[in-house]
């Protein structure tokens, strides 16, 4: 086995460079299961700091080949160094894209600060969490075509700004996330098609 830091982030969660989002979060929960402190399938193999070590990097592997912009930016340092970027370099992020940190307690998997809550990743958590659009409706009251509508981004089927607010709002703390810094996030893109819309 590889050491850690000489790894990829696609060879930590054993996943080709081409793997869709519901390939990774499957692939990250499988590994998690495998490397999770009692399991005997590598108990003897590494010890809790090894083993602290991969489960470290495996969460930072998950967060930036889940993040659209995270994950394109390394495979442009995978690109151009020849796959020679490993789990141990950090992916950059730009001041302008930078948005407010999250909680970090979601399923143990934490959130790089430059994280974006846009449809994809909010279904994405949600997915993760083992959770269907019929749960959080029931949960929010919110109605599911407005929920589908929420992660897809399809805002001229949505109501007016303050509803999409408090539905974001309320899907948010069903996932049992900092609700006020989602919305924050996610509004980004609905101003942007806002602006595009006028234009």
């Amino acid at each position: 086995m590889k050491r850690v830091k000489d790894q990829t982030y696609y060879d930590l969660l054993e996943v080709p460079r081409g793997a869709s989002a519901e390939e990774i979060r499957k692939a990250y929960r499988r590994e998690k299961e495998i490397f999770s402190s009692n399991s005997m399938a590598i108990y003897s193999l590494l010890g809790p700091e090894e083993l602290k070590e991969v489960n470290a990097a495996m969460d930072e592997a998950y967060r930036v080949l889940t993040d659209e912009r995270f994950r394109s930016e390394y495979d442009r340092k995978l690109e151009d160094l020849g796959e020679k970027v490993f789990s141990g370099e950090p992916v950059e992020v730009t001041a302008n894209q930078e948005v407010h940190p999250v909680r970090e307690e979601l399923a143990g998997i934490p959130f790089p600060n430059g994280f974006r809550f846009r449809g994809s990743s909010l279904r994405g958590i949600r997915e993760s969490m083992g959770f269907d659009l019929k749960q959080i409706s029931q949960k929010t009251k919110i109605n599911r075509q407005n929920l589908e509508w929420l992660e897809q981004e399809s805002f001229e089927n949505l109501p007016a700004l303050v509803y999409i607010r408090g539905f974001i709002m309320e899907y948010a703390k069903a996932l049992n996330l900092d609700a006020h810094r989602v919305v924050d996030s996610y509004l980004e893109s609905y101003h942007q098609w806002r602006k595009a819309r006028n234009e």
